[in-house]
């Protein structure tokens, strides 16, 4: 990578697809280029490490597609300027991200996590949705939820998680579309969408359900 390509010589870079290549590691130094990048693209590499800080100078990269690499662990405490994040079909055990205001879309689909309670949200003032399907979560805590004030679309289908008590997605009044099927729940709490008053669509298919309350 950084022998054969030295992308800080463009200076006026915006759009940079390096997507179907043989990278296996990203550092800060790969991506120096005069905070201009609003797009990169590195999907389908052998990426498997990825240095903490190696986006700290893309200031205004709005879109970062990871999908299709080999990382187990991705930490970042400054992706405040992403718009939209894709770290899908990876082999992710851990997953410590910290966004901020303009996050709209964040795929995290496909990996091998148990939780996502290490991400952080804050101030998010855009509508924006999460796929965590197909993983590997078998328990939800609220503290992992309350802080997606704006959430509008939960993807968490395809994991192993058993039951869908109250405080599980209490705190997400501005939901609007709920994956959970191909789950392991076999009980559902008769108040579990009692809060959840823009729900509009709701999957519980392929799961192990045997009674429905009256007052779900």
């Amino acid at each position: 990578f950084e022998d054969k390509l030295n992308i800080s010589e463009f200076r006026n870079l915006k759009y940079l697809d390096l997507s179907h290549n043989n990278l296996e590691i990203l550092r800060l130094n790969h991506l120096n280029i005069e905070n201009i990048l609003e797009y990169l693209n590195l999907s389908f590499n052998s990426i498997s490490f990825i240095e903490e800080n190696a986006f700290d100078t893309c200031k205004i990269l709005k879109i970062l597609d990871l999908s299709f690499n080999k990382i187990k662990i991705f930490w970042n405490r400054k992706l405040d300027f992403i718009h939209y994040f894709y770290i899908n079909n990876n082999e992710l055990i851990s997953f410590d991200v910290s966004f901020q205001t303009n996050i709209i879309h964040i795929d995290v689909s496909f990996n091998y996590l148990t939780d996502f309670s290490k991400s952080e949200f804050f101030y998010t003032i855009l509508p924006f949705e999460i796929k965590l399907n197909n993983n590997l979560m078998s328990k939800l805590k609220f503290y992992e939820l309350k802080k997606l004030k704006n959430l509008e679309n939960l993807d968490l289908s395809f994991n192993k998680l058993e039951r869908g008590e109250h405080d599980m997605i209490y705190s997400l009044n501005r939901l609007k579309v709920l994956y959970l099927n191909n789950n392991k729940l076999n009980f559902l709490s008769s108040d579990i969408f009692k809060n959840l008053i823009k729900l509009k669509i709701v999957n519980l298919s392929s799961n192990f359900i045997e009674y429905i309350q009256n007052d779900l």
